[in-house]
């Protein structure tokens, strides 16, 4: 009898994009199951990256990327910290100059809020990857960061800069597009 496990790459088309994705993954081989796929543990690109548009800062969009960078080699705790990095950096582009002025991001988080500048959930949300980013980096006070929750985090970061980044440029440019009628 045998039991054998080993890593394996495999290569698949993403149906959202038509991009090749890389995958490794953890499969064994028992006489009595035969060959098995474990979970992917490893993709690349990351799951969830694409292309950032341009309107969206480098500084901020360095952050957002090597998060994803991270995630995409299971570092969850790294992950949520360079989403609490990238928000930070949105506020501190976005940011009026009295919330840019408070001593710490949850501060500074509270006056974009007061402000109107976050609205509603999305002030949660920023609170939340402010928290998470927080857990990330002091591991010692807090629970260790699930994939779940950097997943999480992750794709509450993207939304934040998509609403506040993308989508004025996009309706920008669909403005820029349009063209007068003539008579």
């Amino acid at each position: 009898m045998f039991n054998e496990t080993f890593e394996q790459a495999s290569f698949l088309k993403c149906l959202g994009c038509n991009q090749i994705v890389m995958t490794i993954s953890i499969d064994s081989v028992t006489p009595r199951k035969g060959h098995e796929n474990g979970e992917p543990f490893f993709y690349y690109p990351p799951l969830g990256s694409r292309a950032l548009d341009d309107s969206i800062p480098e500084d901020v969009a360095s952050c957002y990327e090597e998060s994803q960078r991270c995630i995409s080699v299971a570092a969850f705790r790294a992950t949520v910290v360079m989403c609490r990095n990238a928000l930070a950096l949105f506020v501190k582009n976005k940011g009026s100059d009295r919330a840019k002025g408070q001593p710490n991001l949850h501060e500074k988080l509270k006056v974009m809020i007061d402000e109107g500048d976050l609205h509603g959930l999305i002030g949660d949300w920023a609170d939340l990857i402010r928290t998470e980013g927080n857990a990330g980096a002091h591991s010692e006070d807090y629970d260790p960061v699930s994939k779940e929750r950097a997943e999480s985090i992750s794709e509450l970061t993207k939304q934040i800069l998509y609403l506040h980044y993308e989508v004025p440029a996009e309706v920008a440019r669909a403005r820029e597009s349009k063209t007068p009628k003539t008579n």
